[in-house]
């Protein structure tokens, strides 16, 4: 079984809150082979503490420990995804150049714009959506919402919208990065599980999503984020993925 950690349960980790063979036994799994990617590494950086060096030190080995450097490589050019061995200390020397030489990467690449929080509102009460009613949804009742309002998105499906959406936005055909960003950009618009608002969680919820990317070629993610979770398994049920999304308990 091939899995991927969200960013939170490798902390809770490396904080000695779950050991992980007995995590993946909870699961009833076995034989595993643990993935990361680059937004392991990118948060790690973002951390602010006075021996933030030492911290990112210890994230890396962490990380190398749990995942063998099993690597999931999101191509910046071509968002092709590519499983690799790569240590975490050479992803971590790869962002800290892209962040000081290049104004581009994998998020700016795939970013569809932002939009503001009055927007959103708008947005929502366009369609006649609460958030707090659109949380107790089903997948198909979701999807179901898309499809009774196709009238005010040209009569397309929720597959297709992002599919033109992206395409206008990006001038060329949808991938699997760039339709899952868009998709979790559209679930936080319409009230899905929505992020809490702060200057960084565009930003936050770029990141959320190209977790799900990245677990998207393996059989499980395994997140105790409950937006992200939520979130990812009605993007994998919306373009036919296989992955299963599971906290640390193995619940859905």
């Amino acid at each position: 079984m091939n899995i991927y950690l969200d960013n939170n349960i490798v902390i809770d980790i490396e904080d000695g809150n779950y050991i992980l063979e007995e995590l993946l036994s909870k699961i009833g799994i076995s034989q595993s082979k643990i993935f990361y990617s680059s937004v392991h590494i990118t948060e790690a950086d973002e951390m602010t503490a006075q021996d933030k060096a030492q911290k990112i030190e210890k994230r890396c080995r962490t990380i190398s420990n749990l995942t063998s450097n099993n690597y999931i490589h999101l191509d910046a050019k071509t968002h092709a995804i590519h499983k690799q061995i790569v240590r975490p200390e050479e992803i971590l020397k790869r962002h800290k150049y892209w962040t000081n030489n290049s104004t581009s990467g994998a998020f700016q690449k795939t970013e569809l714009g932002t939009v503001s929080q009055e927007q959103r509102v708008a947005f929502r009460e366009s369609l006649g959506l609460d958030p707090k009613e659109i949380n107790n949804y089903t997948v198909k009742e979701v999807i179901e919402q898309f499809e009774i309002n196709k009238d005010k998105f040209g009569n397309m499906s929720l597959p297709e919208l992002i599919e033109t959406a992206t395409r206008i936005k990006l001038g060329r055909s949808a991938t699997t990065l760039t339709k899952i960003v868009a998709t979790f950009e559209l679930l936080d618009m319409i009230g899905f599980w929505k992020d809490i608002y702060t200057t960084k969680s565009d930003f936050a919820r770029a990141q959320d999503s190209q977790h799900c990317v990245s677990a998207s070629v393996c059989d499980y993610f395994i997140s105790n984020d409950k937006r992200t979770r939520n979130k990812s398994r009605l993007v994998y049920d919306i373009f036919k993925i296989n992955t299963k999304v599971v906290d640390s308990n193995g619940f859905e």
